[in-house]
């Protein structure tokens, strides 16, 4: 395969090698099945505890990279605080990499779980949890 690489690194074998590793890593193990399977769990893990819960939110976007979708800013406040309090860190958007398993995901659904039922408590007034 014709290829072009620019002298300003042409000396840098060793970032080439990495990368070539890399894809071989990616390849070898289906690493981007992986990240579209459990992005898909995450996403329907989300989608069915705010439904069962009766929470108005929803996990939306590529199962590799979502975001929530709640009525207010302050409602996912309350929500991203009581998800920490829990051992959970979100941020406006979810990328789920190689290292999430089930294992990952099941800790993340109780986080969620809890968060949902301080949300529930608040929800006229979330603010009041923050």
């Amino acid at each position: 395969a014709d290829c072009f690489v620019s002298s300003t690194f042409g000396a840098d074998l060793i970032s080439i090698a990495a990368a070539l590793s890399t894809i071989e890593e990616i390849e070898t193990k289906n690493v981007i099945t992986h990240i579209w399977q459990m992005g898909e769990k995450f996403k329907e893990g989300f989608n069915s505890l705010a439904l069962n819960m009766e929470i108005n939110a929803k996990c939306e976007g590529l199962p590799c990279r979502t975001r929530f979708v709640f009525p207010t800013e302050n409602h996912l406040k309350l929500f991203w605080k009581h998800c920490l309090a829990n051992g959970v860190l979100f941020g406006k958007a979810q990328f789920i990499s190689f290292s999430h398993g089930q294992e990952e995901l099941d800790i993340t659904f109780n986080a969620m779980r809890a968060a949902f039922r301080i949300l529930k408590k608040y929800w006229e007034k979330p603010e009041l949890g923050i």
